[in-house]
């Protein structure tokens, strides 16, 4: 479907309408679909990898090595963890902003919106 003006000016109203009357599940829902996306995203571009060099002192590398620890594969999991939870932290943010500017935006107005625009089908 292509979308027009019609279906965008009802699509934003009504956006703007769950967005006032249930924020936070909007806000987890927000979080759990950019979760998914960056999953799949990072599991189509895994294969494409570059070289990351790191120092650490020589004796937590040498008992690393005695407990059978794979470095490479620890601190790749450590960094795919925090970029996880700072894109979380994003979208949070951003869902909360989004919500302030939604309840700027009286009722009323949202109502005769969706009104208008089904009238106009």
């Amino acid at each position: 479907m292509v979308p027009n003006a019609k279906s965008s000016v009802y699509l934003q109203a009504l956006f703007q309408h769950l967005a006032r009357k249930c924020f936070d599940d909007l806000q987890k829902y927000i979080s759990m679909i950019l979760i998914e996306i960056f999953i799949c995203y990072s599991l189509q571009h895994y294969m494409m990898s570059v070289t990351v060099t790191v120092r650490i002192p020589k004796e937590l590398k040498e008992e690393a090595e005695r407990h059978g620890i794979n470095i490479s594969h620890v601190l790749r999991r450590a960094l795919e963890e925090e970029l996880r939870k700072r894109k979380i932290k994003e979208v949070e943010e951003a869902a909360k902003r989004a919500g302030e500017l939604f309840s700027r935006i009286p009722e009323e107005e949202i109502v005769n919106r969706i009104k208008k625009a089904r009238k106009e089908r």
